[in-house]
């Protein structure tokens, strides 16, 4: 009997061991499974990861690389014209080259041959296709919308050329500012030049002529703000109520409104109507903007503004209002 409960108790003892050593082999195939498949969503999720990423990183390089194409970076936006031909075009002179637009604003192109720091730039009245541009120093005009340029201003002083206006009724009327400070006038279109003798001479960094009327015109120096001479430029005189007396960037006139005046001072747009003695805000709709420059096609009477960036803004009520240039 005792040898019968013995046999009996060893029995039961190895199909414990036995149960217990399933359990084990059953757990392990099952943990590497769960290990396999947890170590197949690791790699999956991995590769597709870098997918992603690289999809992400080609289409953003590819946005990118349009984008610098067709919107270049601006460093300092200095001024702006319209093609007197069609409104659509337009050309901003920034400190690192010229630029043309074909579809108001929307994209720009780089335009060969001025290579840098376009100071000023002027649409000729009396050439569909002419462009005067002062750039690092030297005076320049274009007869095919800024293509080729030539050189012009043979006895101009080398000096830099801090402004340059001409007179709207008259384009071969043109004075310019040069550091150090003198002051000169074209009566030829920009060819010869003779000095304008002042008893206080300053470097203006912004000019203006009266359509018309080169006996008046006006100037914008630090120490004295905006100034109006009457005398041709020989004196000058602080004038103007209403406006900043300092940052004024851009000074326009035109010939179907000689008494009117706009002005962009401290990146706000001003206009008078009394010839410069009395001014008021005109910026309705460019809240935020930092104004830069002016321009005005001649065709249309629109009026055009742009920001340092090189956003151009469109007037098309004189100055009441401003909306993009992209949808004016």
């Amino acid at each position: 009997m005792i040898f019968l409960a013995q046999n009996r108790r060893t029995k039961r003892r190895q199909q414990r061991e036995a149960k217990a050593s399933q359990r084990r082999v059953t757990e392990k195939a099952e943990g590497g499974l769960l290990s396999k498949v947890s170590s197949d969503w690791i790699v999956a999720g991995l590769i597709g990861g870098v997918v992603v990423i690289a999809s992400v990183v080609f289409f953003f390089g590819q946005f990118v690389n349009r984008s610098s194409d067709s919107t270049p970076t601006f460093q300092q936006v200095h001024s702006l014209a319209v093609s007197p031909t069609n409104p659509d075009t337009l050309f901003i002179g920034d400190q690192s080259g010229l630029y043309r637009s074909v579809d108001k604003g929307e994209e720009w192109e780089r335009v060969a041959n001025v290579v840098s720091d376009v100071q000023d730039l002027f649409a000729d009245p009396n050439d569909p296709n002419g462009l005067i541009a002062s750039a690092a120093g030297f005076l320049y005009r274009s007869s095919d919308s800024g293509q080729t340029w030539s050189i012009i201003s043979d006895n101009l002083p080398p000096n830099r050329i801090m402004a340059l206006a001409l007179d709207p009724a008259n384009p071969l009327i043109l004075f310019a500012s040069l550091e150090p400070p003198a002051l000169y006038q074209s009566d030829d279109g920009g060819t010869n030049w003779g000095s304008v003798r002042s008893d206080d001479p300053a470097t203006y960094l912004s000019l203006a002529v009266k359509a018309g009327d080169p006996s008046t015109v006006f100037g914008f120096d630090t120490r004295r703000g905006l100034v109006r001479s009457v005398d041709g430029g020989h004196s000058f005189a602080a004038v103007g109520s209403g406006i900043p007396a300092q940052g004024v960037s851009d000074i326009l006139t035109f010939a179907e409104e000689p008494e009117t005046v706009f002005a962009v001072a401290q990146s706000e747009v001003y206009k008078s109507g009394d010839s410069g003695l009395t001014w008021e805000l005109s910026s309705s709709g460019l809240a935020g903007i930092s104004a830069v420059v002016l321009s005005r096609d001649a065709n249309t009477d629109y009026l055009y503004v742009a920001d340092r960036q090189g956003e151009v803004y469109v007037s098309r009520d004189g100055g009441g209002s401003w909306i993009s240039s992209r949808f004016g």
